[in-house]
């Protein structure tokens, strides 16, 4: 299969792009991308909200194998802290390959991948931290492949770089993507970009109606901001414009987690651990919206963290739990 023949298999974006290269799935709109090209603060943030979070490619086979022509682009520089990822297959729900996404960018890499004997569902999960390009994925002569059809139900996260997954050493292990293995009956779309703040131009509602959206932001605003008006402010326009945006959508904020990489606190702006009242105080103007504070969300040990600010794959993981539990509440009392 190749060019359109693709596009089908795709999951969990917005758009499936035809280049004379191959395929490039996108998860944000044309309208998101032209801001991040232009925001005023942050590096490389075109290339991180142009990279695969989240997205699959899923498909039925009977196949013995499966071979893929796939190259990557833009994303995080190599330079950067936490680039470290894979390229992930699952077949029939369970994890059986990983490709060490390591490749230098633009060069084609050929991917053979043995697969168990009859029929089964693949779900191929893409490099968080890079743009993927798929050019073909093909089957034995004889073998059959078809699509996985697009799930009819719809969530949106919109997020920082907790949600696009740094700190995971996996494709697949973002709490985020996580997620989206889980909620077997949506399509999740991801529009998580690394140090993103609260800015209205971040969201934009020509995306499919989700049925609940889930926001993790404000950890780079609390470092970053100058003082407390300036954090009040950003915030309150970021919650008035989501209403405007999707004034009939539940919507589950999360409170920053607490950070373990000895940031110092600022007299000028919140303590972190009077982020979540303050964030609650904001949200009751909305009663679409619900907080929920992001100290509960996972132990502030260690253990858990890759750099003191991202979780490792074991925080990511509890991260998961934590917060589809919370999806699955609110989806449960929705249907009450």
């Amino acid at each position: 299969m190749k060019g359109s023949q693709l596009t089908p298999l795709f999951h969990h974006c917005l758009q499936v792009i035809e280049t004379s290269e191959g395929m490039i799935p996108r998860r944000l709109t044309d309208k998101q991308l032209a801001f991040y090209e232009k925001i005023p603060y942050g590096s490389h943030m075109l290339g991180k909200a142009k990279c695969s979070a989240g997205i699959t490619v899923e498909c039925t086979t009977d196949a013995p194998a499966l071979d893929i022509c796939w190259m990557i682009d833009a994303g995080y520089p190599d330079a950067m802290q936490n680039r470290k990822t894979t390229l992930d297959l699952y077949v029939n729900g369970t994890l059986i390959f990983q490709h060490p996404v390591i490749c230098p960018h633009r060069e084609w890499q050929q991917t053979h991948i043995p697969l168990p004997a009859g029929e089964k569902r693949l779900c191929l999960v893409l490099p968080q931290t890079y743009e993927f390009i798929l050019k073909e994925l093909s089957v034995p002569e004889g073998s059959n492949l078809s699509p996985i059809p697009r799930r009819k139900r719809n969530l949106l996260f919109l997020c920082d770089s907790l949600g696009q997954g740094i700190g995971a050493s996996c494709a697949s292990t973002g709490y985020t993507m996580q997620a989206m293995l889980r909620l077997q009956d949506f399509e999740v779309l991801n529009q998580c970009v690394g140090g993103l703040r609260y800015d209205t131009p971040s969201v934009d509602p020509n995306v499919p109606t989700p049925e609940l959206i889930v926001v993790q932001i404000g950890t780079n605003d609390w470092q970053r901001r100058p003082d407390r008006a300036d954090f009040d402010k950003a915030m309150t326009s970021y919650l008035k414009h989501l209403s405007v945006c999707f004034p009939a959508v539940p919507v589950i904020l999360l409170s920053p987690m607490k950070r373990c990489d000895g940031t110092a606190e600022r007299p000028e702006m919140y303590r972190e651990d009077e982020l979540f009242d303050m964030m609650r105080a904001h949200c009751s103007a909305y009663p679409n919206i619900t907080c929920f504070n992001g100290f509960s969300l996972m132990p502030c040990t260690g253990a858990f963290f890759a750099d003191g600010v991202h979780p490792n794959d074991a925080g990511h993981l509890w991260l998961a739990s934590s917060v589809t539990a919370l999806i699955n509440q609110h989806l449960k009392s929705d249907d009450c």
